[in-house]
């Protein structure tokens, strides 16, 4: 069975990308471009891997998982990681708490993505 990942990320170029290349290494790829659309295929479940934006539109990534963790999904997300643009320590400490990763779009391109959801997933 394919894996399975949502991407949650308004920038139309980003989600375009990502997606992309994603979906070339053989993933299936659902997209959200705001928080609230995020969060609702979030609390649906069942994906292996959660891309999410901090900063996105509506709903931030981190009030996402906050929301989640108190209302989980009945069909449960096997891992998350955060996108951010901002190298902010104590917002990258707090997606640590609510995620399993959380990785600076400007420090990564799409090939070590690819890396850092396999040696995830290899790990799950």
């Amino acid at each position: 069975m394919r894996t399975k990942i949502l991407l949650v990320e308004d920038d139309p170029f980003l989600r375009e990308l990502y997606s992309d290349v994603l979906t070339n290494e053989g993933y299936k790829v659902d997209q959200a471009a705001d928080g609230e659309e995020g969060l609702q295929k979030i609390k649906e479940g069942g994906y292996d891997i959660v891309l999410l934006d901090i900063l996105v539109a509506k709903v931030s990534g981190i009030d996402i998982m906050k929301n989640i963790k108190v209302h989980p999904p009945k069909n449960p997300n096997k891992l998350t990681i955060f996108f951010t643009n901002l190298d902010d320590p104590s917002q990258i400490k707090e997606a640590l708490k609510l995620g399993d990763a959380c990785l600076i779009k400007s420090q990564i391109t799409p090939a070590i993505l690819v890396s850092k959801i396999k040696s995830l997933l290899a790990k799950s």
